[in-house]
C-alpha cells in the first residue's frame, strides 16, 4: 500500500463593489462616501465565516484606519458574510476626512484577514496589497492573498464653493439683522 497526499487550493478574491448589488465598480471616492469591498471565495466548498481584521492604509501619507478588529467593525464600518450562501462578504466603510489632508489624496489599500470555513476546519486568509503577493504565507496551498486599491478624489473646489455660499448667506443675515435693529 502506498501513501499519497491529496491537496486542494482555496483562494479568495476582493474588489471594490457596489455594496447593494455586489457589482464590481472602479470609482474614485470623495470624502464622506461609502466604500464597498466584496470578498469572495473561489472554492464551492469554502465559506467566509467573518472578517477578522481589516485596515485601510493610504498610499503616500501612511494614514490608516482600523475598520475591523477581532471581528468587530469600528463605528463607521460594517460587514456581512451572509451573501451567496456565505461565499461572499460585503464590507463598507466611510471615507474619513483624515485621508483628504492633501490636495491630491493617495489611493487607499485594504488589507486584513478573512476567516474561511472548509468543511469543519476554520482557516485564515490574509488580505494583503497586490504588491506583497511574493511575500505571501501560503497557508492553504493556494493564493489566499488579495488586495483592493481605491482611488480618492478631493472635492476641495466644491467644498470651497459651498463654504462661500454659506458665508454669503451668513453675511446677508447679519446685514438684515443690523438693518432691523437700526430702523
Amino acid at each position: 500500500m502506498s501513501d499519497f497526499v491529496v491537496s486542494k487550493t482555496y483562494s479568495v478574491n476582493a474588489y471594490q463593489c457596489d455594496a447593494h448589488t455586489a457589482a464590481p465598480v472602479n470609482l474614485a471616492m470623495p470624502q464622506g462616501s461609502l466604500i464597498g469591498i466584496c470578498i469572495e471565495t473561489t472554492g464551492s466548498d469554502a465559506i467566509i465565516d467573518k472578517i477578522t481584521s481589516w485596515t485601510m492604509t493610504q498610499e503616500g501619507s501612511g494614514q490608516a484606519a482600523q475598520c475591523v478588529t477581532d471581528g468587530i467593525p469600528n463605528s463607521v464600518s460594517t460587514y456581512s458574510c451572509a451573501h451567496r450562501s456565505n461565499s461572499l462578504c460585503i464590507a463598507e466603510t466611510l471615507t474619513m476626512s483624515k485621508f483628504f489632508d492633501q490636495a491630491s489624496p493617495g489611493a487607499l489599500i485594504a488589507t486584513g484577514i478573512a476567516q474561511l470555513v472548509i468543511g469543519r476546519r476554520r482557516v485564515n486568509a490574509r488580505i494583503v496589497p497586490l504588491a506583497s503577493r511574493e511575500e505571501k504565507n501560503d497557508i492553504f496551498g493556494g493564493d489566499p492573498n488579495f488586495g483592493v486599491r481605491i482611488d480618492l478624489k478631493n472635492n476641495i473646489e466644491q467644498s470651497a464653493a459651498n463654504h462661500s455660499k454659506v458665508l454669503l448667506s451668513y453675511i446677508s443675515v447679519v446685514v438684515g439683522i443690523v438693518y432691523v435693529l437700526f430702523s
